[in-house]
């Protein structure tokens, strides 16, 4: 009997319950969709690092000895130990591509992952180890001779095996401006065969070290160690190829997690509303259940079963497209052609997914029971009699001193709200988060504009950039920059501290750039306005500053990484920049420390686009570089598509809902007002007005903070970036205007059934 109930009330409330099938399909579905490659990634990148035995740390310095990392090993929380020498080198017979080399004489710590031919031996001096990716964009095979230029020394070996290194889970050559790996690969070879190569044996520059068990390496006690012979020690965070993908995934997370929340929120306010409508029509038969013997607890769990059954069916198919679908489309996405190198990543599923599911059924479960729990204490006897009137009394919005001069249609609606307040919440907080989601994903391409804008017509204003050759001299490049009017540019990683000589915790990894303040590359303040800098002072970045307690007027202290020489500036311009945390400072101030000037490009104004001098890397002009950075920001627009159309399903769904509800609470008020002579149009402007209304304030309420939401989001890929939401005014029309014919679009469809209500047939078919 109930079962046939059950199906019969579902027909009739279909586009309630429906409404829960889709916010719960689309909780589910943008939660397991976008973690899904998040849960795939975590997973696959354990094993990734777990069979590499990624380093913990890195040690960089002048020059190690097998002794020094020896002494290392015996500090106490350090579990393994791997000396290195890095150095670059170019893969001269494949277009020049950058290398970076390196040499072990053992393979304890960060080893290579095998993905074809033999495992790496650091004995085999023959021998050398390819990244698989860059060996496949150039079809090299295991087995084939391979010529690498170091320095001026031609080297060839055979390669034994293609493979994947973790700490370059993201690599993009240095004169790139998208992945390519036509362009930029590593290798692997014997320290036994460096002496070969340069005809000198050359000390390590790198130490690796993996932490003993789940142990954090003490740096005080590390340097004490080898007596403060080294320049920096870092930790993952400051491995560029491993933190990108971290903020990558850490920004997924995010906004799963969050938007999640939001469409089970309005959910649970969806069946809340819809369950209270449906159990005060049908106090009677509940009533007649009770008499016929029945017990309470079955009839609590037939009313409860119609979330259960909606919820589970959404929440299912949500789970099933949202992991194997959306999710696999993200890693494809972002670990396809060039992207990023994780083994086997693929789609997954966790207990945070089951969490979710089970949340989503849970709470719409959770609020039927809310809603049926009243009328189930009463006695069988008391609720087979109609529920008593409610007592009118005074809304608080008759207390509006203008109230008398109020129009019926709006006196009516306001008391309306006044009653149905559950309903009307529903309504502006469902709206205004749409709202919020719309005008954020619309606001993303007007902030990609205003940081292209920020970066290529404020910061870089030249017609043209010339990166330079490593081996190109100060002096060449002067020469240079002074035939062609143009401005040299150095950039450096360094270590900025707060006191010099500071700690790991107390120092921030950031860059040192260095300009010569002619115009063509600028330092611009917290507004974006260009600020000149001063001689004998140094800009100092908002966000840097923060970290290290600074403001303007204080001291900066900061080495270089291969340097144990620590410097000190004067804060003079605590500027703002979107994609370079750090210090910027003139030329002469930099020599005036002693520290060598070294360019790594040139800019001018001048037409260079045919220079084909040895001194050039590449040369690009100003709008190669913008276009090239417009579409990099194509991997964040996929996130904001998908938070768009979710949005837009948000908007559509909570108003139709809201609009649904509204008709069918006040059916029998219609029909009274269709008895005392209301026409259907004068009925519908009461439900249309009532709409837009609550539209209205879901938009203004809504629109405050979509600004906050999209900087979190857009800023949450990494502590390097400091964007500058932006949501244009015509932004924020547009969502409203979606918002607004939604509304209206949803009156409208309730037109004909106001035109058809059977106004005896309403009276007896309500309770």
């Amino acid at each position: 009997m109930l079962r046939k109930k059950l199906c019969r009330d579902l027909r009739k409330n279909f586009g309630q319950f429906f409404s829960v099938f889709l916010l719960s399909m689309l909780a589910v579905m943008l939660f397991t969709g976008l973690e899904g490659n998040v849960i795939g990634a975590k997973k696959a990148r354990n094993v990734f690092h777990d069979k590499t035995v990624l380093a913990d740390n890195w040690l960089y310095g002048e020059g190690f000895s097998d002794d020094d990392a020896d002494k290392i090993k015996s500090v106490g929380t350090v579990g393994e130990v791997q000396p290195r020498l890095f150095f670059s080198a170019e893969a001269s017979e494949y277009d020049n591509a950058t290398l970076y080399v390196y040499a072990q004489n053992s393979n304890k710590v960060s080893k290579p992952y095998l993905i074809d031919g033999d495992e790496y031996d650091p004995d085999d001096e023959e021998g050398i180890w390819i990244a698989d990716r860059f060996a496949k964009a150039w079809d090299i095979k295991c087995g084939e001779k391979f010529t690498f230029k170091a320095g001026q020394n031609k080297v060839t070996r055979t390669v034994r095996g293609l493979i994947d290194s973790a700490e370059y889970e993201y690599m993009i050559a240095p004169d790139d401006l998208t992945v390519d790996f036509h362009h930029i690969g590593y290798i692997y070879i014997s320290y036994n065969s460096v002496k070969e190569i340069f005809g000198a044996e050359l000390p390590y520059n790198q130490i690796a070290l993996k932490a003993e068990s789940d142990n954090e390496i003490d740096e005080k006690k590390v340097s004490e160690a080898i007596d403060g012979n080294y320049s920096v020690m870092s930790d993952r965070n400051a491995v560029a190829g491993i933190a990108r993908l971290d903020s990558e995934l850490q920004q997924h997370d995010g906004v799963s997690w969050g938007f999640s929340f939001i469409f089970i929120i309005i959910s649970m306010l969806v069946i809340i509303t819809s369950m209270n409508r449906m159990v005060a029509r049908q106090r009677t038969q509940i009533g007649t259940l009770n008499t016929l013997g029945m017990k309470t607890g079955r009839i609590l769990f037939h009313y409860v079963s119609f979330s259960l059954l909606v919820s589970v069916l959404g929440a299912a198919i949500g789970f099933i497209l949202g992991t194997f679908k959306i999710g696999q489309k993200m890693v494809d996405k972002f670990s396809g052609e060039n992207g990023f190198t994780v083994p086997d990543w693929k789609t997954g599923f966790d207990g945070s997914s089951i969490l979710i599911l089970l949340l989503v059924i849970g709470s719409s479960c959770f609020a039927a029971f809310l809603s049926c729990r009243k009328i189930l204490r009463l006695r069988p006897a008391e609720s087979l009699r109609p529920a008593p009137p409610v007592s009118g009394k005074n809304c608080i919005f008759e207390k509006l001193p203008f109230w008398d001069k109020l129009g019926f249609t709006a006196r009516y609606d306001l008391r309306d709200v006044s009653r149905a307040k559950l309903r009307t919440i529903m309504g502006i907080i469902g709206t205004a988060c749409g709202m919020l989601i719309l005008s954020a994903s619309l606001g993303m391409f007007g902030t990609i504009d205003n940081v292209s804008d920020w970066s290529f017509n404020k910061i870089q204003t030249f017609n043209y950039q010339m990166k330079l050759e490593k081996k190109v001299t100060t002096e060449q490049a002067d020469e240079l920059s002074e035939k062609y009017s143009g401005e040299l540019v150095m950039s450096a990683s360094i270590e900025a501290a707060a006191q010099p000589h500071a700690v790991s915790d107390e120092k921030e990894k950031v860059v040192l750039t260095v300009i010569e303040g002619k115009g063509m590359y600028n330092v611009t303040d917290a507004d974006k306005n260009i600020v000149e800098l001063k001689e004998g002072q140094a800009a100092l970045t908002a966000k840097t500053a923060e970290k290290l307690g600074l403001k303007k007027g204080d001291k900066v202290y900061w080495h270089k990484y291969d340097e144990n020489q620590w410097y000190e500036s004067e804060i003079g311009v605590i500027s703002r920049a979107p994609e370079s945390m750090g210090i910027t400072m003139l030329r002469s101030e930099l020599e005036s420390d002693g520290v060598d000037f070294s360019p790594y490009m040139m800019l001018t104004n001048e037409d260079i686009s045919g220079f084909d001098g040895e001194e050039a890397a590449t040369v690009r002009s100003h709008s190669e570089l913008e276009e090239a950075y417009n579409s990099n920001m194509s991997v964040m627009t996929v996130l904001f598509v998908i938070m768009l159309i979710f949005a837009l399903l948000l908007i559509i769904i909570v108003i139709y809902n809201s609009g649904n509800l509204s008709f069918y609470e006040r059916e029998k008020e219609f029909a009274t007002l269709k008895v005392i002579g209301f026409s259907s149009k004068k009925i519908r402007k009461l439900l249309e007005l009532q709409n837009v209304w609550v539209a209205v304030i879901g938009v203004i309420l809504g629109m405050p903070f979509a600004k906050r939401v999209l900087e979190s989001i857009m800023n949450s890929n990494g502590e390097n970036y400091d964007y500058q939401a932006v949501i244009t005014i015509p932004g924020y029309l547009a969502a409203a205007a979606f918002v607004l014919i939604v509304s209206a679009f949803v009156s409208f469809m309730f037109s004909r059934k106001i035109r058809k209500l059977d106004m005896v047939g309403t009276f007896k078919g309500i309770e």
